[in-house]
């Protein structure tokens, strides 16, 4: 059976396959099942492959269906590359992740971090270094240890740079305002210039 038709006999509603490993189930309604449930019976036709089902994507006008679409996507994608072990997710519960791949913001976010971060882009242009990039992983990752272990570097070069970095910026992350705006330009430029292990 086809995973078209295996889909479309169990929800009444059609799959669009968007690329390998990537469908869309657009829902006319909600189901009375649990998402939960419903990829339990999907995984009957589709296993032993990983499933990811994301669900919650609103929408009322065709223009909203098209930005539902692309974040429902986005965070099926994410899900897909860091394969957390959660296979059932709602858009909302993502919390900073859905606003990040929300297409209706993600223009103003990338500018926002471009803007923000603009003086320490110019430097690492200018020097050949790399602040901006170990200044926004231990924003996001919450501490210098950790991108010291993420970047394969010792701890104090990150903190020697973060602190280079603010001095550049003409920022301190002890004011809660400005740590709180750095870090959502620290997420929104790592969405496009994603880190990546070695």
């Amino acid at each position: 059976m086809l995973a078209e038709d295996a889909v479309l006999d169990l929800l009444g509603d059609p799959l669009v396959v968007l690329e390998d490993g990537l469908g869309v189930v657009l829902r006319r309604s909600r189901t009375r099942s649990r998402p939960s449930a419903v990829r339990d019976e999907l995984l009957k036709y589709f296993g032993p492959d990983p499933l990811w089902l994301v669900h919650g994507a609103a929408y009322d006008t065709f223009g909203e269906l098209k930005d539902a679409l692309l974040h429902a996507v986005g965070i099926a994608r994410r899900a897909r590359r860091e394969d957390a072990g959660r296979y059932v997710l709602e858009v909302s519960s993502w919390g900073l992740d859905s606003l990040l791949e929300n297409p209706r913001l993600g223009g103003e976010l990338a500018a926002f971090a471009q803007n923000l971060l603009s003086p320490l882009l110019a430097y690492d242009r200018e020097h050949g270094s790399e602040l901006t990039r170990t200044f926004c992983l231990a924003l996001a990752l919450g501490s210098p240890r950790a991108a010291a272990e993420r970047l394969f570097v010792h701890e104090n070069t990150v903190r020697y740079r973060v602190r280079r970095a603010e001095q550049i910026l003409g920022r301190d992350l002890e004011r809660p305002k400005e740590r709180t705006a750095l870090s959502l330009a620290a997420f929104a430029w790592l969405r496009r210039n994603p880190v990546r292990s070695a």
